[in-house]
């Protein structure tokens, strides 16, 4: 027992030289939902959330380091805790090489519309990407995506290639890679990018252009996304466009978006936050969305958001 504890004492502290710093930080949030389209048009809705943010350096001057998120949700039914989000990174004079749950060089370049709600309400402020972090893109890379990123000045290029050896439903491969850059000049920011996905020797492309302009306490942002080359179906109109904005009052925020998406379905949003201090706000926000297919939808939600 004795030898048991010193070797545990050693290994401990032998980790302890050689592991790279680690940070935590966290989220949370409970309150209530509206849907008029389910059965259950009320719900209580809570989650927690833990980032874990690892950091390091080389003797040589290179930066590493890794983050993932630990969370679990009240309204799951399983109830189990999950992990997602999870990247590494390499860094230097020569930029940035990330591997993982990344974000797409598009979706770096060009971003998304400000957000409403206490849970993001369905998040169709987000723009359509063939590749974007958490898996969300059109074309699933497994979750492991490998981005390059880097600065001069105000310029920020991003370049990623999607997962390789990766299969649809058909067993057909599945490629993606993309380029796009951001430059900030003062108060005003403009990215663009393109980025194409092979699949069963069809070719989408995707090129998206976005702009976001401050002028003191309010934000302004608008992108724009055309296809090309898309004979698959896979989408239903070659356009997506919004505009959005957010508007912050000593301690209240308001945020609002416009979006049609690449299914031609509208959403417009209106949401605001107010600062109780110490991390916490109380959340709210309603959003309504126009389908092309029929029929519309409306939800909302309010409650407390944490931070940690």
């Amino acid at each position: 027992m004795k030898k048991l504890l010193l070797a545990s004492t050693a290994l401990v502290m032998s980790a302890g030289v050689a592991a790279a710093d680690v940070a935590l930080s966290g989220d949370g949030r409970m309150g209530i939902v509206y849907n008029d389209a389910a059965v259950d048009e009320l719900r209580f809705d809570s989650r927690v959330r833990v980032l874990f943010t690892l950091s390091g350096e080389t003797s040589t001057g290179l930066a590493f380091g890794g983050s993932f998120r630990a969370h679990t949700a009240g309204d799951a039914a399983s109830g189990n805790m999950g992990t997602n989000g999870a990247t590494v990174f390499i860094a230097g004079d020569w930029g940035t090489l990330t591997m993982g749950d990344t974000m797409g060089a598009v979706q770096g370049a060009v971003g998304d519309l400000h957000g409403v709600g206490l849970t993001g309400l369905g998040f169709v402020n987000e723009n359509t990407y063939l590749i974007r972090n958490f898996n969300g893109g059109v074309f699933n890379s497994g979750g492991t995506n490998a981005l390059y990123t880097y600065t001069i000045e105000g310029l920020t290029v991003h370049a990623h290639i999607g997962q390789v050896n990766v299969r649809d439903g058909n067993n057909d491969r599945v490629n993606t890679y993309g380029i796009g850059a951001r430059y900030a000049m003062g108060d005003f920011e403009i990215g663009a990018g393109v980025e194409r996905g092979d699949v069963g020797g069809l070719n989408i492309d995707h090129v998206a252009v976005g702009g976001q302009y401050t002028f003191g306490d309010i934000e302004v942002r608008a992108t724009y996304g055309t296809l090309f080359n898309d004979g698959s179906g896979l989408l239903a109109s070659d356009d997506q466009y919004g505009l959005s904005m957010s508007a912050s009052f000593a301690e209240t925020t308001v945020t609002a978006f416009a979006r049609r998406d690449f299914a031609r379905d509208t959403h417009v949003g209106v949401g605001a936050s107010y600062d109780l201090g110490g991390g916490a706000s109380l959340v709210g926000g309603v959003r309504f969305t126009d389908f092309d297919a029929g029929g519309d939808q409306t939800t909302a939600d309010f409650g407390v958001s944490f931070s940690f």
